[in-house]
């Protein structure tokens, strides 16, 4: 059960859109609007009498910018949380307003319901995003992971063991890896044996499949090199469908 008030300042330069926020919100018994602005002037006067608990704040607001005010509100370390409101989805924009130190982020397309949500949730110190802007903020999220994660993990290995693996992912045998690298066999074999101990995987098949899911090499290399490996061994033939389906990818 809740015990607070939450304080709210709405900030847009749609009075419409103002006014049905604050239509809304007088049926809701735990949220009290203290104030709008439809610019930059008025609410920095709102902030400062008014103290309220959160700001709902477009961040192009007329006169001055509102993420200029959050920016500026902020280095003060007051208790104010933000929650920025924007027309439609901007991915760049929503990453540059959590990185100003926005808490929340909502767009026009956000339900009344949806908007309390997030109020509460700021309010208790978490992050919210709204529905619209998770997809895009998901595939942001993965492209970045990913992408750091394929370098960290190319780190491990020099230039020459990758080389080793790449030949590795298209079915190469030590000796055509010795020809195409112009080294001995036995020595292809112990640089093998040692990305096997970095990679943490006991035979090539294993390695193809660490190369594949950690970015190294891509599908068509990964599929030849499988094919390639089942006509040496039958036995990897009757394997394959299990072994592309432990790899998340079917």
């Amino acid at each position: 059960m809740r015990e607070k008030i939450v304080k709210v300042i709405l900030a847009d330069e749609s009075i419409i859109l103002l006014k049905g926020m604050c239509l809304f919100f007088e049926t809701e018994p735990y949220i009290e609007v203290c104030g709008t602005a439809n610019n930059g002037l008025i609410l920095e006067e709102l902030i400062k009498a008014k103290h309220p608990d959160i700001v709902i704040c477009n961040p192009f607001l007329p006169i001055k910018d509102g993420l200029v005010i959050m920016k500026e509100q902020l280095r003060k370390k007051n208790k104010l949380k933000w929650i920025v409101l924007e027309r439609e989805v901007n991915i760049m924009q929503y990453i540059e307003c959590i990185e100003k130190g926005a808490k929340g982020y909502l767009t026009y397309q956000s339900t009344y319901t949806e908007v309390a949500h997030a109020i509460f949730e700021t309010e208790r110190g978490e992050y919210y995003i709204c529905q619209q802007a998770l997809p895009a903020v998901t595939k942001q999220f993965v492209s970045t992971y990913t992408s750091t994660h394929t370098a960290t993990i190319s780190r491990l290995f020099t230039e020459k063991q990758r080389k080793i693996i790449h030949l590795t992912c298209l079915g190469f045998t030590n000796k055509q890896q010795g020809d195409e690298l112009g080294l001995d066999p036995r020595t292809i074999e112990k640089h093998i044996q040692i990305i096997f101990k970095k990679a943490k995987v006991n035979n090539r098949a294993s390695l193809v499949r660490f190369a594949f899911l950690n970015g190294i090499e891509n599908l068509a290399a990964f599929c030849g090199a499988l094919l390639l490996f089942a006509l040496d061994d039958e036995s990897l033939t009757y394997a394959i469908p299990e072994f592309l389906s432990s790899c998340s990818f079917v």
